[in-house]
């Protein structure tokens, strides 16, 4: 026997599905509708927080397909290995290891490559590719960021969910990192995730 104020399962879930039925009228049991296409379009919107200057949206999409006017950022550990993940990636499209290696950078640095109209901003991070970043590295390196954009003149930039791939950070302490560092500047910041 259930208690005063007490709803069973069956009745939660009655009652789940009628506010289902109330937002999507279909008939009972049938499925909420789906979109056909499951070949994702080039950017589908998901997350837009528009911050004091900053305009800051998340969006599922290939990070390459970027505009050439948009300038990309990434984070690299100091060794340059770029062996896994986004940096992999960055080291088999855009030419300049050897480039980021001689610019000798550390940890809460930037190494800077031009590539035609926009410019890679390499993020140092962590000691070696093995390593994890900390939380206050990775800040360090978006305040410089910050400064590289301003200096560059950069007003598009693109990143992926720095950190928090194969680096393992929380993308929720990340993303309000990346807001706070950037929120006086004049800049659209794209976050793109598969």
């Amino acid at each position: 026997m259930l208690g005063v104020g007490c709803m069973s399962t069956r009745s939660r879930i009655s009652t789940k599905m009628a506010r289902l039925h109330h937002l999507h009228p279909k008939r009972p049991g049938q499925a909420i509708p789906f979109p056909k296409n499951l070949n994702r379009p080039q950017f589908n919107y998901v997350y837009t927080q528009p911050t004091t200057k900053v305009h800051f949206e998340e969006v599922i999409g290939d990070l390459f397909s970027s505009p050439d006017s948009t300038s990309l950022a990434h984070c690299i550990s100091e060794d340059c290995a770029c062996s896994r993940g986004i940096a992999l990636e960055f080291k088999n499209r855009f030419a300049g290891i050897s480039e980021l290696r001689k610019q000798g950078k550390e940890v809460g640095d930037i190494a800077v490559v031009k590539d035609g109209n926009r410019y890679l901003y390499n993020m140092v991070t962590k000691k070696k590719f093995c390593d994890k970043p900390t939380i206050e590295d990775l800040e360090k390196c978006l305040v410089q960021l910050r400064n590289c954009c301003r200096q560059d003149g950069v007003t598009n930039l693109a990143m992926p969910k720095i950190g928090c791939g194969l680096d393992e950070l929380k993308w929720f302490n990340v993303r309000l990192m990346i807001q706070n560092v950037f929120e006086q500047e004049s800049i659209k910041i794209t976050i793109c995730s598969h």
